[in-house]
């Protein structure tokens, strides 16, 4: 699970990675090391995870639930029930809320 206080940044983060020519290894803190065209590879699928978490947040934000609910519910629906709720995922979650108005974060800015 990402964790990040600006779903925008963290797009923007990684589109700046996946910028860079040749890359040799990829050290990201929530994977392990990634050489040559595979670390292109997880960067997209880093994009398109943020994208899945924003989808979900927004659509169990629909009537305003408290942020405990609102993050039960998301969790439930990116098929992680069991984990924890915590703080860092809340927040997370929270970062969506703030560009509910976008649909597509992917989409050039």
């Amino acid at each position: 699970m990402p964790v990040y206080e600006d779903v925008l940044s963290s797009v923007r983060s990684i589109r700046k990675l996946k910028g860079i020519d040749n890359i040799n290894v990829l050290l990201a803190s929530w994977d392990d090391p990634r050489y040559g065209d595979r670390a292109y590879e997880v960067l997209d699928k880093a994009l398109r995870h943020l994208q899945r978490i924003h989808d979900a947040v927004v659509r169990a934000s629909g009537n305003d639930p408290l942020p405990e609910e609102l993050c039960r519910r998301v969790l439930d629906e990116l098929g992680l029930a069991g984990m924890n709720m915590n703080p860092l995922i809340a927040r997370s979650f929270k970062a969506s809320l703030k560009v509910r108005d976008m649909q597509d974060l992917l989409k050039d800015q």
